[in-house]
């Protein structure tokens, strides 16, 4: 297994034991996540599906899919499995079975422990398949179909570089005759999926057909089954792994932290993300959670603000694409040891800023009823990346294909069905209205065309107004303010005065901008003159016929700022 570097930079030399740091996985429609972003605020007001162990998944189909975003923990499945089959038929003592079938850790709100999975299939003889390795070495020429027979010969080649060439025919054998258990992981990561994923389909289900005596899995992200040419035939089920609950992130910190011997942060990480509501969408998805661990353990405990956890996160991701990343890889694959500053021979802090620009753009052309993060087209990225080489062209469509085969702060999420272009996403929505908000901070006159954005429409352009305050000096804050509350409530305020909604809006956002980034305890005259301003309008808008929940917003934003009128308790 991989060390811990990217957890700990200081554990340069100490290997990681899944036995003692896995954490079980649960599974669920995956028909319910269109978007595949997690609206906890709507989750927790409805009626949650039930969640099936993976386990219980693969113990009741022969023939399984596990669908997962990039860092979902579907290798890590792989590997567990693989691992606990091994071990059994080694030991012989039931140690690993009982450890494969671990159950999902308890959620704080439930009465009881939950049960552990079913698995009536005894110890299967496991035989994991990299399809990245397998596909670059031993599929026919591009048009020609492919078939068990060139698997079989990926395998005999990979027993042979062990100097196990003697043993193949009895590890046929095993699999003709009694079967066994064959993981394919990874239909996402290939090179050329257009036609390779066809080819790994002709193979695998020729492979299902011929050897009905061994269970299979294969894993992939969701955009690799967006095909219907690429799916595999009605034989295979596909479930897709869920985000990860509180009880998986308790559970998570606990084993990792312990592990590491940093048992004092155990506590202090899971109440900060169990209680904060921002903190907590992040850490439902395992890869994000790592990297939160990751910071608590450099610094002892994560930001404070929000806008500063973004940023070292987002630093973290880049960093990913510039570690070497040389395991399962073939001689043909440099692009994949070395990083994407190398590749693209710029410096790291101008693809940070072709980032920010992408996702300014993604995010203001996103149609306002699409939920989650923007697509961001391959013609985008690659104008991005034209535009950032100027003077030293490169090959496009090897730092696209190494994005997609790399996990960081862009998701391939495979073609577009309106465009036939490649898709990329920011792996979750707060990145792209951060990066976004960054953008508009490089720019000149930043503070008119964000205070013009938020007018025109606040619920795109909240966050991103909100981020950007958060991360201005003080002189350029309160000129934002400035510009989304030029001026005071008049007063009294005239019975036929009509103040535009989203104006409104903006001066409810300059009040949230200010409860989030400001210290109240140390303003200036000026500066308490805006605030003041800014409360004016808030007390005006807990009283008008804005939705309720701006209302109740301004309301409590207002309770933070300084509610002065008569009768309300400071």
């Amino acid at each position: 297994m991989p060390n811990l570097t990217y957890i700990d930079s200081s554990l340069t030399d100490r290997k990681m034991e899944l036995s003692k740091l896995y954490t079980a996985l649960l599974t669920e429609d995956s028909q319910r996540k269109d978007e595949r972003e997690l609206d906890d605020f709507a989750m927790s007001r409805e009626k949650q599906p039930e969640k099936l162990s993976v386990l219980e998944q693969l113990n009741r189909h022969s023939r399984l899919v596990l669908m997962g975003r990039a860092g979902s923990g579907k290798s890590t499945f792989v590997d567990f499995v693989v691992l606990c089959m091994a071990g059994e038929l080694l030991e012989r003592d039931g140690k690993y079975l009982e450890l494969l079938k671990t159950p999902p850790p308890k959620e704080p709100e439930a009465d009881k422990e939950p049960p552990a999975p079913h698995w009536e299939h005894g110890a299967l003889f496991p035989v994991k398949i990299v399809l990245r390795k397998f596909a670059s070495q031993d599929l026919p020429e591009s048009g020609k179909k492919a078939m068990a027979k060139h698997l079989w010969a990926y395998l005999e080649r990979e027993l042979t570089d062990m100097d196990l060439a003697d043993y193949f025919p009895k590890f046929k054998q095993q699999l003709e005759k009694e079967g066994g258990l064959l993981l394919f992981d990874g239909l996402d990561e290939v090179a050329n999926p257009q036609e390779c994923c066809i080819q790994l389909k002709q193979v695998i289900e020729e492979v299902a057909l011929l050897y009905e005596k061994c269970r299979i899995v294969v894993t992939s992200r969701p955009y690799a089954y967006d095909k219907k040419k690429w799916k595999l035939d009605s034989s295979f089920i596909v479930t897709e792994l869920a985000f990860f609950t509180k009880g998986q992130i308790s559970q998570f910190i606990a084993r990792w932290y312990d592990y590491l011997g940093q048992q004092k942060l155990i506590e202090s990480l899971t109440r900060k993300i169990l209680d904060h509501e921002r903190f907590l969408r992040l850490a439902r998805q395992p890869l994000l959670l790592t990297l939160m661990a990751n910071l608590n353990i450099s610094r002892g405990q994560l930001p404070e603000k929000r806008a500063q956890l973004y940023e070292e996160t987002i630093q973290l991701l880049l960093e990913r694409w510039e570690q070497s990343h040389s395991s399962d890889a073939t001689k043909d694959e440099t692009i994949l040891s070395e990083g994407l500053s190398k590749l693209l021979n710029v410096a790291q802090s101008d693809i940070r800023r072709m980032l920010n620009d992408l996702a300014f753009d993604a995010h203001a052309h996103q149609p306002t009823n699409v939920e989650g993060t923007a697509n961001l087209t391959s013609d985008a990225l690659s104008e991005g990346i034209r535009k950032l080489t100027i003077g030293h062209p490169v090959n496009t469509q090897e730092v696209l294909d190494f994005i997609d085969q790399r996990t960081g702060i862009l998701e391939g999420w495979g073609i577009s069905d309106d465009s036939d272009k490649r898709v990329y996403r920011f792996p979750h929505r707060t990145f792209q209205e951060y990066l976004a908000a960054c953008s508009l901070n490089q720019k000149y006159g930043s503070s008119k065309e964000i205070a013009k954005l938020v007018k025109d429409e606040p619920n795109r352009w909240r966050e991103v107004a909100l981020l950007a305050a958060a991360t201005r000096n003080v002189e350029s804050f309160w000129n934002l303010i400035t510009e989304l509350c030029p001026k005071p409530i008049p007063k009294p305020v005239p019975e036929t005065c009509h103040f535009e909604e989203n104006k409104l809006m903006a001066f409810l956002i300059a009040g949230q901008a200010i409860d989030e980034s400001i210290n109240l305890n140390d303003l200036s005259e000026a500066e308490n003159e805006f605030v003041d301003r800014v409360c004016g309008w808030l007390q005006y808008i807990a009283e008008t016929d804005l939705p309720p929940l701006e209302r109740v917003t301004a309301g409590q934003v207002l309770a933070k700022l300084g509610d002065k009128r008569a009768g309300v308790e400071p």
